[in-house]
């Protein structure tokens, strides 16, 4: 008989590393509850997103056309260009608001059946 001997050495922090690059490659499980959540999120997200950049950009070209007009007043002293200029700002600032609500308004229409699916999936899933 031979002297064989058995080693074995362990680390844990090792260990540890090993099993998190390990997480790295193993496909994540997601149940549906947590997919439908997610979409349902994102859905009422995104039309208030997109409403509000859109006002956001119409009411910032409104503005520096304002004050373009206004720097050409104050500064340059070319009051009817100032003038038609300040004009144009206002009137494209003016309803910011009014087509914030109604893409808003139309955003959540074309995704209310949807919404209103998940939100019945989810609901029925709790009790």
């Amino acid at each position: 008989m031979t002297n064989e001997k058995f080693g074995y050495t362990y680390s844990a922090e090792e260990h540890a590393e090993i099993n998190a690059i390990k997480q790295k490659y193993i496909p994540k499980q997601t149940d549906d509850r947590e997919e439908a959540m997610k979409r349902l999120r994102r859905l009422d997200s995104s039309c208030e997103k997109s409403a509000s950049i859109t006002a956001i950009s119409i009411g910032i070209i409104g503005t520096l056309l304002f004050g373009l007009g206004l720097t050409f007043c104050l500064e340059w002293r070319n009051l009817i260009l100032g003038i038609v200029l300040m004009a144009i700002g206002a009137v494209i600032v003016a309803p910011a608001k009014l087509i914030h609500d109604k893409m808003l308004k139309h955003n959540r229409e074309k995704v209310t059946p949807e919404i209103l699916q998940l939100a019945e999936m989810l609901d029925s899933n709790n009790l």
